[in-house]
């Protein structure tokens, strides 16, 4: 096992929390999928990280939307890219019916999605070691949202779109970082299943509510660390329940891995934040009245 791990340099083969095999299977799945988009067809990006900073609010809760790699195939210029990644942000900030939970009694914050110009990072996410994670937790970021695109033409036109969106929970990776949790990465083709036709890019980026699931997740991971633990408690069982649902339509044996163990973790936070709610009984609102051992009974019950 030692000389397995020294070969890949896989530096948390040690983690106690988190375990040989999580850490180790999360390297090796980087690996492939970045070999797997070496072998792709030529894209339109290459790897860099500019800073994306949109100033200091304790309230805002920012998520970044990266410009994309795309194939001739999907765009045929950097402004039809471009004009996608406008009505991308105007569908997410304007358009859509969001699922997460901005407001309980006196905690509130706010998410707003931010355009990244230039920002690209790698394909396998290798960019976002300690130092980045921690700047942009700090910062309030709670997602990243970065992807490649790709689409197969006929007598010139589009017949089957493709999209593989990469997420980066901040708030999870940072505990995963700290040994503390599980990997906050995940790497999502759409659609799932081949047989779905969709008409244009932007279905692919609001498929099933897994932008809404990712979203809860972070915010909840980021509110109970805040200290927000009403807030807290609502996202992360908001988050557990969309995350249940995309087990139920997933195939991919590798991805229900990875939401079993992100639920894990979302439940075990969520108990956290109402016991320690429960401490101060004039602030904690409606989780004085929940069994920690039950901390999303709503989602729960039949």
């Amino acid at each position: 096992m030692k000389r397995f791990c020294h070969l890949f340099t896989w530096r948390l083969c040690n983690s106690i929390r988190v375990g040989i095999l999580l850490n180790c299977h999360r390297k090796l799945f980087r690996a492939i999928w970045a070999t797997f988009f070496l072998l792709a067809a030529p894209i339109h990006a290459a790897a860099e990280i500019v800073d994306c900073y949109r100033g200091s609010d304790p309230k805002l809760y920012c998520i970044y939307l990266d410009e994309p790699a795309y194939t001739k195939d999907a765009f045929k210029s950097d402004n039809q890219m471009q004009s996608f990644m406008e009505s991308l942000y105007f569908l997410f900030e304007q358009e859509r019916d969001s699922l997460w939970i901005e407001k309980v009694d006196d905690e509130e914050v706010r998410v707003k999605f931010i355009v990244c110009d230039g920002r690209k990072p790698s394909i396998d996410g290798s960019e976002f070691d300690r130092d980045l994670v921690d700047l942009m937790y700090n910062q309030g970021v709670i997602l990243e949202i970065w992807s490649k695109l790709d689409a197969k033409s006929r007598d010139g036109k589009i017949q089957q779109r493709q999209a593989h969106i990469n997420y980066l929970l901040v708030p999870v990776e940072f505990a995963f970082l700290s040994n503390e949790g599980p990997s906050g990465l995940f790497f999502v083709r759409y659609p799932e299943k081949s047989t779905v036709h969709v008409e244009n890019f932007l279905e692919l980026f609001d498929q099933n509510s897994d932008l809404d699931a990712f979203v809860a997740a972070s915010l909840g991971i980021k509110a109970q660390r805040s200290g927000k633990f009403k807030l807290a408690q609502k996202n992360l069982c908001k988050a557990k329940l969309l995350f249940e649902q995309a087990l139920n339509r997933t195939d991919s044996k590798r991805r229900r891995d990875k939401l079993q163990i992100l639920i894990g973790f979302l439940i075990d936070t969520a108990k956290d934040a109402i016991q320690k709610a429960q401490m101060n009984p004039g602030s904690a609102g409606a989780l004085i009245l929940l069994d920690p051992n039950i901390p999303c009974p709503e989602e729960d019950s039949p």
